[in-house]
């Protein structure tokens, strides 16, 4: 089972992101800080954001507060997977 998935990996994952046994692809590539381990905790912590962002949508249905924590989770967002 571990060939044929190893030969689908070759087939249709780009090079940089075929190595995912140590999980870190090519060195050079831009990319590279989105397979590290701290940057993946980010994400997560980025996820959870959005969760509480929702419920508090769901709790006040309004369009302006809609809006508003819209735009002000986007920039939190950015803001905490942007510092590193």
């Amino acid at each position: 089972m571990r060939i044929i998935f190893l030969w689908l990996q070759r087939c249709f994952l780009p090079l940089w992101r075929q190595n995912t046994d140590q999980n870190q692809g090519d060195k050079r590539h831009f990319y590279r800080r989105t397979l590290c381990a701290e940057y993946q905790k980010k994400k997560s912590m980025v996820k959870n954001f959005w969760i509480i962002a929702g419920v508090v949508v769901l709790i006040q249905p309004s369009l302006h507060v809609v809006l508003v924590v819209a735009i002000f989770t986007t920039f939190i967002s950015f803001m905490y997977l942007d510092e590193c």
